[in-house]
């Protein structure tokens, strides 16, 4: 039994909606690897990166990359992940993806960045589908004072959801400080990983940031119109 560090919403320049992006999907796995992650995914904007080449590349690092997106659903954000592109591309409604949950017992679907003032949140939205999400995420940007997660976690034990925390990266120098331990027997597995998950078998790792370094986080993204 090992506890092995998984980082399972990421960006790269390749996910073509966020042009700003500097560093590259190979460039994250290197860094990745560096720092002793063994789990990851590409969660890019409705796209499914996830190719041969890139899932050998992955493997030759020691880090076992699990196909997943962040999808736009009735214009709320929503990871999913072991769904494949046909699934994906027929995937119009929240009903659509209960409907592939049902089907689909090996996939694995989170509420990123739930109750913060993204517009593309599930904020008030999120009781009415809250059936659809095994899990609720821990967001990366926040400080002791003002901690966009209060909400989050009280709900997650109140439904008896597990929290996960991943980076939701879009600029590298923020990669490794915020990150989910998932419990693995034996080899790591997608199917392990995920039922790992729903099951809660898993502790976050986070740190509050520091203030000037949360407001220089947030005034990266306003500029580059993440907000």
């Amino acid at each position: 039994m090992a506890w092995v560090k998984a980082d399972m919403h990421l960006h790269a320049k390749e996910d073509v909606t966020n042009t700003f992006i500097k560093y590259s999907a190979k460039e994250l796995i290197d860094l990745a690897a560096v720092n002793g992650f063994k789990v990851l995914s590409f969660t890019f904007h409705d796209q499914l990166y996830y190719d041969e080449k890139i899932i050998d590349y992955a493997a030759k690092k020691g880090i076992l990359l699990i196909p997943g997106t962040e999808a736009t659903i009735q214009g709320k954000h929503v990871l999913i992940y072991n769904a494949n592109r046909e699934e994906l591309r027929n995937m119009k409604n929240f009903n659509d993806l209960r409907s592939m949950k049902r089907q689909r017992k090996d996939i694995l679907v989170v509420a990123p960045h739930p109750f913060t003032p993204l517009k593309t949140s599930m904020n008030g939205s999120y009781q009415k589908y809250s059936d659809v999400f095994d899990a609720l995420e821990c967001v990366h940007l926040y400080t002791k004072l003002f901690d966009v997660n209060r909400k989050a976690w009280m709900v997650s034990r109140r439904e008896g959801k597990p929290f996960v925390a991943n980076s939701d990266l879009h600029f590298k120098q923020l990669f490794g400080s915020h990150y989910t331990l998932i419990k693995i027997e034996g080899d790591i597995t997608a199917n392990k990983v995920l039922n790992s998950i729903k099951k809660g078998n898993i502790r976050i790792q986070t740190t509050p940031l520091k203030p000037l370094k949360a407001l220089k986080a947030v005034s990266m993204n306003l500029i580059n119109k993440e907000f």
